[in-house]
Order: structure tokens, then sequence, then C-alpha cells
């Protein structure tokens, strides 16, 4: 800074005009350009440094994204090198209950995998399903002058593995194609599934322009366990959604959480996968989106043999399912074919208590087509073929009764 005793020096120096120009241009130097420019350049140099420490900042957090990107690309290769995949059917809250066979379909069936909205769904294009996920022809968009039939159920529905596994939606395409090629029969069955699933079965279903469905469920949704498929369907969903869902560290942490939830409730006291009033609202709620895509529903009632007074068995509980079908059906004035009933006591027709032999498989088809001739399109050799297949079957397996 220019003090007063130098401004005193520079006036005496210079009384002219010129020296007095010089004096101002001398004080202007002193007192305002040099402050200026050191004030400036050290701003500058602040700045400067200001910039290189947001640099170095922004460089540490790079180094730590990438090295945390590199971990988590690691641990997800070594989850899916060792199988790892995501289901709460993994989490058991009462261990080995015989009647919870969800686990032996998700992740112990090679033919499934893992889905939020149905617990399990078919591998497209695996062994017996073809690429729509469905057991039967594949169906195009263009339905043309096919008069489609929609089977979906459970495992008697879907049948035995295997390409040639007996099946009774097979059987009664065989016995309709008979009568004209237009008739296509396509099984949407699952094994494992009940009504809960089956109601979002057929929500992607329709989307196959059926002219009938035929729906039979009733055994699965009896079944006594830990947790119904609603809760676990709430565990699944709690899971995140598309694409990130696919990821094994996702799934990981979900697995962790939601058997953390589980475990908390602590829950001991069994329950239906699908009690008696869920059950008889999700085949209301077939009904009606059946109805509502211009398709006829028919509801079965589940067939199976024998019964039981065991509190933590199935087959206590069956006849009332069976029971409520036939309410709904009368309810809601939609054809209802009694499967159970008819096979009722007629172990033969049985490879075990809930599934059909092939013979049994095929008697059903001949049940289902019986019932089926009101509102299939008029064709006069549709009796003949029904009859053809009759004939094919003697001696039935109803003929030997259990004792």
């Amino acid at each position: 800074m220019v003090s007063a005793a130098d401004v005193r020096h520079i006036f005496a120096s210079g009384r002219s005009d010129d020296g007095r120009r010089k004096c101002r241009r001398a004080i202007y130097l002193h007192a305002v350009l040099i402050p200026y420019y050191c004030v400036n350049t050290v701003t500058s140099n602040n700045l400067k440094r200001e910039e290189a420490f947001e640099i170095q900042i922004k460089t540490k957090l790079l180094l730590l994204l990438c090295s945390v990107s590199v971990a988590v690309l690691a641990a997800e290769a070594v989850l899916v090198a060792v199988g790892f995949s995501y289901s709460p059917m993994t989490i058991e809250q009462i261990p080995h209950h015989r009647n919870d066979y969800r686990r032996h379909h998700i992740p112990g069936d090679d033919h499934f995998t893992y889905d939020s909205q149905l617990l399990w769904r078919p591998k497209p294009g695996f062994k017996i399903f073809n690429v729509q996920g469905f057991r039967g022809r594949e169906l195009s968009d263009d339905k043309g002058d096919q008069f489609r039939i929609l089977a979906i159920g459970d495992s008697n529905t879907l049948g035995w593995g295997g390409q040639e596994g007996a099946n009774w939606p097979h059987e009664l395409e065989k016995v309709l194609r008979k009568v004209s090629d237009r008739y296509v029969v396509s099984n949407a069955g699952v094994w494992g599934y009940t009504s809960f699933q089956g109601m979002r079965r057929l929500q992607e279903a329709v989307s196959l322009q059926p002219d009938i469905v035929l729906l039979s469920f009733g055994s699965n949704d009896a079944h006594p366990v830990g947790f119904s498929d609603a809760e676990y369907a709430h565990f699944s969903l709690s899971a995140p959604r598309s694409m990130l869902a696919k990821s094994r560290i996702v799934q990981l942490v979900s697995a962790a959480w939601n058997a953390n939830q589980i475990r908390q409730q602590d829950r001991t006291q069994l329950v239906h996968r699908v009690n008696l009033t869920d059950y008889s609202s999700n085949l209301r709620k077939m009904v009606k989106l059946a109805r509502d895509h211009n398709a006829i529903p028919v509801l079965l009632t589940r067939p199976y043999f024998g019964s039981s007074t065991d509190p933590t068995w199935w087959k206590t509980y069956a006849p009332q399912y069976a029971e409520a079908t036939l309410q709904i059906a009368e309810q809601t004035d939609t054809l209802a074919i009694d499967v159970y009933t008819w096979f009722k006591n007629h172990d033969a027709c049985f490879a075990d208590e809930s599934h059909f032999t092939s013979q049994g498989h095929a008697e059903a088809a001949q049940l289902i087509l019986s019932h089926l001739g009101p509102i299939l399109p008029a064709t006069p050799s549709l009796g003949a073929a029904s009859e053809m297949l009759a004939v094919d079957l003697t001696p039935s397996c109803r003929s030997n009764q259990s004792k």
C-alpha cells in the first residue's frame, strides 16, 4: 500500500503537469492495480486448489465404485456358477411337512423356473412343454376356424411326464380330431398348482383365444401347510421386480430378508394352501375371466379315491372343496362335471390316490366329452366318435370298485 509520506515525496518530485500525471499514475499503480493483482492471484490459487481437491475426491469415488462393481460382478458370477436361485419355497418354517410339496417344484424340479406371480412356471420349450409353456400343439395368433379348448388345472390335468405321458386333455383332443381337425385342446395344467396360481395362469392363457375353458382344482388347495400360497406370493412380491430381480445378489439379499420375516412369525398352526373362501373366490374370478374373453367356462371337481380323518392330510378336507366347486357352478350358472363322484372309490383308475392311470385319463376324456356335447359346434359324427371311444375302453377301470 502507498503511505502519506510516499505521496508527499511523489508530489514534491514533480510540480509540473507532467510530474503530476506521473504522480497520479504512480498512486493508481501502487494503490489499486498492485493490490488487485495480488488479491486476484491469491483467489486464483485458492480456486485451483479447490478444483484439484474436487478432482481428487471424484477420482477416489470412481475408484471405489469400480472396486465395488468388480466385487459385485465376481460375487454374481460365483452365485450363478453354484446354481443359486431365489425362491420363498426354499425357506421352511415347518421342516419336511409331508403336505408341502411346493419345494419339490421349485427349485427341485427342472421343468419349472421361479416366478414371483405364479411361484413356479413351466420352462417354455422344455421337455413336455411347447414354446408357449403349455402341453400340446403350439397355437398361432391367427385362430382361423379352430375351435380351441383350454384345460387348466394341476398335476392330474398336466398328466404324466415324458412326451407320451398320459393326460386327459390329449385324450380328449384325439377323439375330437377324429371328427374334425378344427378341434384343438391345449393343456395348461401344471404340477402342484392351486386355484391361486390357476387364476394367474388363466390371465395369461386367455391370449390363446379359447372357446371353452375347463377348470380343475381343489386337491392342492386343500393341503395343510405352514404358509398359504398368498403368503408365499407376498414374500415373492417383496423382492425387486423386472431385470433387477434376475440378479443373484438381489435374490440373495431378498432371501435373507424374507427368511428373517418368516421366522419372526414362528408359525406352527397349519393353514390350507388356499382356504375354502379364497378357493370359491378364485373360481368365481376364473369363470368371469373366461366369459369376459368370450369363452365358456366349465368347472370340474378334482378326482381322487379314498378318505381321511387325519387333520394334517389334504383328503380330510378335499370333499369340502369338491362341494364348493359344485356350489360355485350353480351360483354362477356354469356347467359342472363331477369327475370326483364319477371315479370315487374306483381305485383301478388311479396310479396313486389322486392321479389317473393311462386308462383313467382316457375314461375321464370320455366323461368330459359326454358333457361338452351341447356346447360344441354341431357335428353329426361327434356322437359316433364318443361311442367309439367307449368301445375302445372296454372293460372300464370303473368296473373294479375298491371295497
